[in-house]
Order: C-alpha cells, then structure tokens, then sequence
C-alpha cells in the first residue's frame, strides 16, 4: 500500500500545480520519509522519486529541511544508493531524490558528511544507473562543498 501511495505522489507530481499543493499538505513530507526509513525495497524506491519529484520546488525542498530536523530523509537515501541488495530501480530514484534535493546548501552539506557518498555515486555510475542524475548530484554536491554554488534546473521523473 505505502509503495503504490508513493508511486502515485511521484506521478501526480509531474504537474507543477500538483507540487506546490502536495508540498503544503501537512504530514505528507514527514509520511514520505518514514516510508524511506522503514519501507521495503520497494516502496523505498517509490518514496524516494516522490520526495525527488516534491522538491522540484525550491520552497517544498526549504520545507523538508524544516520537518526533518534529523536528516533522516537524506541518511535514507544515502543507505538505498549503498545497499548492496536494493534493485537498480530504487538506485535511481534515489539518485534522482538526490540530485533535486542537492540545489539546497543545506541538503548538500547533510550528503557530503554521509561517508563514502561519492564512492557511491561513481559506483552507480560505473554500474549503469542514469548518468545525467549523478553528474547533476555530483556538480551539486562538489559545489556546496567548495563553495562555488550555480543554479541546476530540477527535473521531474
């Protein structure tokens, strides 16, 4: 059930009138992320290309940074990209999660503390998983870290 509620927030989302108003249902954001913490594989891979689709919008991804004071969202993520036993489909919508959430600086921080996250991302790479997402993450994430941030344009999956 979790896993086809997120499939059908990620569709919804490809309208931009459906973001924004997804963005400010209360609750919805911290559901997501629960379902990325304690979903199966599946519904992980589902929740994570909700959430990437969500933050297509720069004030629902400031909003995620309010509700998940923990960083439980981008731990999650980061764990499905390292899972040596998650599908390479849950890979890529974590990816794709990622590379949307990276325009923020306070997202980018929050992945470049997580330990071997570039390792990660050249592995996807290496294995196929898209590569236009993992350059975008990688740009993103290099930036925030030196200091030397430009504007990506979101996309939506």
């Amino acid at each position: 059930i979790e896993g086809n509620l997120c499939a059908a927030i990620g569709n919804s989302c490809l309208c931009d009138e459906v973001v924004e108003r997804m963005g400010k249902t209360e609750g919805l954001m911290v559901g997501i992320i629960n379902i990325l913490e304690q979903g199966s594989d599946w519904a992980q891979g589902h929740a994570g290309r909700a959430l990437g689709n969500l933050s297509y919008i720069p004030e629902n991804t400031k909003y995620l940074i309010q509700v998940d004071s923990r960083n439980v969202g981008v731990r999650s993520i980061a764990a499905i990209m390292q899972s040596d036993t998650g599908s390479k489909k849950s890979k890529l919508t974590a990816v794709h999660a990622l590379a949307n959430l990276s325009r923020s600086n306070n997202i980018c921080m929050s992945f470049n503390r997580v330990p071997g996250i570039h390792q990660t991302l050249q592995k996807l790479a290496a294995d196929g998983v898209q590569r236009d997402y993992i350059d975008r993450a990688v740009a993103n994430l290099s930036q925030a870290r030196l200091g030397t941030r430009t504007w990506r344009q979101p996309q939506k999956m």
